[in-house]
């Protein structure tokens, strides 16, 4: 990157750098688990949107072992960065759900894969018991880890809508204790669920504000077919916030992230300066020249950044790649 660049917004690749001094890809991983709110112990079904097969790459497949689906995950990025590292990611369904000794040994195989330099586990905040939290702590001190928690929201009726089988209380609880371990924590929302209006998805930011949360990733809605969820919407459609528009979304996250986000050290934004976003960039106007406070509000979640005009093309792949 350009010295001259600086970055208004951590966006995930700059986060790695201050852990490795090489690229890093995250490889997902399908482990075979399940979650209590499918196996009856929380609930059937699952979550009323969720469709793992939608967003797992073809390597995943719980016939292959950790070892193999992390080697095929290689291949595939080995061609662009052939000397880049990887992070497991533990991606599919609950992933520390299950009894400790049979997560060590999926961990630990993730861990011993050549080029493999961390985890990342994703997972629901009604599943960290202390006995696994104590055995996270330890290998923390031994190898990148980060726990990313699915908390979707911070409304407790929406997540007893869409068949969660846990409380926002057990968020706050889950990643507090994470964090107090050291661990790098994440957390995943999800903006237009059912029954949430534009002033609901507004306030998450400031709810998970308080949180110790080194990452928060922010999704859109999907109505994947042939979910529950989607059959909700055939039948009530009134009760749902889509976003029809990509300008209406973008806005959002816009002011969602002004929320969520502090940018010390910057006293403004001024014309000259980019917005990017998924991929599409935005150019500042010259009308826009605004204090460090009100500059929040132009700093996008979702893989975006802000920068001077003029930047180096393999930094933009780079940030909308993560």
């Amino acid at each position: 990157m350009n010295m001259s660049t600086q970055l208004l917004y951590n966006d995930f690749p700059t986060f790695l750098r201050k852990y490795f001094p090489y690229k890093v890809q995250k490889i997902s991983l399908n482990a075979g688990f399940t979650c209590p709110n499918r196996d009856g112990t929380k609930g059937w079904g699952g979550c009323t949107y969720c469709n793992n097969q939608t967003f797992n790459p073809d390597y995943c497949r719980t016939e292959k072992s950790i070892a193999i689906q992390l080697e095929e995950g290689k291949c595939f990025f080995a061609h662009k960065y052939p000397e880049m590292k990887y992070l497991a990611y533990f991606q599919a369904y609950t992933n520390t759900y299950a009894e400790l000794e049979g997560l060590k040994r999926k961990y630990e195989e993730a861990l011993a894969v050549d080029g493999v330099v961390g985890l990342v586990i994703g997972t629901r905040p009604d599943c960290m018991p202390e006995s696994l939290l104590r055995y996270l702590e330890d290998l923390n001190k031994h190898t990148f880890l980060m726990v990313e928690y699915g908390i979707e929201s911070t409304c407790d009726e929406t997540l007893k809508r869409i068949n969660r089988g846990h409380t926002y209380a057990d968020t706050v609880e889950a990643v507090c204790q994470t964090a107090a371990c050291g661990i790098l924590t994440g957390g995943h929302i999800i903006l237009g669920l059912p029954g949430e209006t534009h002033d609901t998805m507004v306030a998450h930011a400031e709810i998970l504000s308080d949180l110790p949360l080194a990452t928060l990733k922010i999704h859109q809605l999907q109505l994947i077919r042939g979910t529950r969820m989607a059959h909700e919407y055939d039948v009530t459609p009134a009760g749902f916030h889509l976003f029809n528009e990509v300008e209406e979304y973008i806005d959002l996250v816009i002011l969602t992230n002004g929320n969520v986000c502090r940018a010390p050290g910057f006293s403004e934004i001024r014309s000259g300066y980019r917005v990017a976003v998924q991929g599409c960039t935005y150019d500042v106007l010259d009308a826009v020249s605004v204090s460090a406070s009100e500059a929040l509000l132009t700093l996008p979640k979702a893989y975006g950044f802000v920068r001077p005009l003029k930047y180096d093309e393999d930094e933009q792949e780079e940030n909308a790649d993560v």
